[in-house]
Parts: structure tokens; sequence; C-alpha cells
């Protein structure tokens, strides 16, 4: 196995061979004339992003001959011989490049650490074949469609991991929330009474619910589909190291760029 494969990074055509857990799918459908085996695909970065954000399965297809972004001319008038008069004025149809979706695959009645999902992201080729071709080198230059690709599959897993993680909450994840904090809260007066001082006052609610957590993950650390995190009901911890892991690793390389 190369270097490349080990670090992480697979050419293209090889994703599908190189993948251990056949949790990821990649079918991108892009022009013959791009060299796909340097395109390199970070299986490592895209299965530690996935699982921050309980992504349990990433489809990601290339969709060809879709509509793309496009200009229309506004019609002023009409001749008399009834053919339009085009106005100065145009409008922009803009087309994203990708666009995705993604499902509940865990039970209803399970907590939100161990809530998974998938996702589908359906990338426009020739929309990204626009974008490309307006840059330095063209259609022809790997490292353009590298970049757009890049974009295409880091910010459609940013946003589906932030959602699972920030915004599904159940009614039983918000009030096991709830009671985890009304425990602990009931030490507040008996730490005001002390004359505790306030750091340590909140201190010692804060870490009421985070030492419950931690009990937990210990308890459950072998459960593939638990997710642990110190924040009880939102995973605040794991959508901040998603935020910052997706926006600076990249997902997607010219593999060509490593050589002198």
């Amino acid at each position: 196995m190369s270097a490349r494969i080990e670090s992480g990074f697979v050419p293209l055509p090889k994703v599908e061979q190189e993948q251990p857990e056949d949790k990821i799918k990649i079918i991108l459908n892009l022009p013959p004339y791009v060299d796909q085996d340097r395109i390199g695909v970070n299986l490592t970065g895209i299965s530690k992003l996935c699982r921050l954000g309980g992504i349990r399965q990433l489809v990601v297809i290339g969709k060809t001959d879709e509509e793309t972004s496009h200009v229309i001319p506004e019609i002023s008038g009409m001749n008399s011989d009834g053919s339009a008069i085009a106005s100065k004025k145009i409008a922009r149809v803009t087309v994203p490049a990708f666009e995705s979706s993604s499902r509940n695959s865990s039970r209803r009645n399970q907590t939100i650490a161990e809530r998974w999902i998938n996702l589908d992201i359906r990338m426009n080729v020739d929309e990204i074949g626009l974008l490309v071709s307006e840059e330095t080198g063209g259609v022809h230059n790997v490292g353009n469609w590298t970049r757009e690709l890049n974009k295409g599959l880091r910010t459609p897993i940013r946003k589906a991991g932030n959602q699972n993680l920030l915004h599904n909450l159940e009614c039983d994840d918000k009030l096991r929330y709830l009671i985890q904090l009304g425990v602990t809260g009931v030490f507040l007066p008996i730490a005001l009474l002390a004359n505790w001082g306030l750091a340590f006052d909140t201190g010692f609610i804060i870490g009421g619910p985070i030492w419950t957590q931690i009990l937990e993950g210990i308890q459950r650390w072998k459960d593939p589909d638990y997710r642990f995190s110190i924040t009880p009901g939102f995973q605040i911890d794991r959508a901040i190291v998603l935020g910052i892991t997706s926006r600076t690793r990249n997902l997607i390389k010219d593999l060509h760029s490593d050589k002198k």
C-alpha cells in the first residue's frame, strides 16, 4: 500500500476497494478528460468527520446533464412584427454546485448520543465544470476540480453533522438534560451557605453534568453506536471540533501537488 493510501488519501478509482467498512460511496462521474488517478480522496479524514457528526453512511453522487447557472435577458417590449425587444437588464439564475439530504438511521427512542444519520450529497458536475472553467488553467487543471469537490464534500458534512448534534433533540433528551442539571443544581444553596467562591460554585454546577457524561462514556465505551460527549443533551463539544476540522482538513486534493 502506498504512503498516500496509508495517510488516508486514495486515488478516486480505488476508493471503493480501499475503504475498510464500506460506509462511504463516492461516484463522481467526472468528464473523461479529468485525470481521476490524480484526485486523492481522504478516506481517513472523511470517516473521522462522519464519526464526529454522527453520520453512519455517506453517499456522494456526481450528477450530469443538470441545469447550470445562466442569465436571462429581460423583455422591455414588443416590435410591430411581434418579436420581443430585449432590455439591457438581465436576470441571473444561480444553480447550486451541490445539494444534500439526510435521513435518520436510528430508532426514535434512542438518545442523541446514539442517534445516527445517513447523508446523501449530489454534486452537479456540469455546474462545477462551469465554475472550474473560470479559474486559471480551466477545466483541464485537476487542482481546480479538487478545490471545488473538496468544498462540495466538507460543507454538507459540516452542516448535516451540526444539525444532528445540535438540533435533533427529542423530548427524552431534553428531559434527561434538565434532570442532570436539576440534580447537580440542588447543591447550589449549600455552596452559597458555606460561603464558597463563585468560581468554585460555577465549576461545581457545570462539573456535575460533565462528570455524569464521563461516567456514562466509561460504561459504554465499547458500544459502537454511542458517541461520547462531555456536554449533556446538545453535543456542543463535538460540533465545535467538527466545525474547526471540516474547515481545515482537506478531504479531496490533487495528488500531483505532492510531487516536487
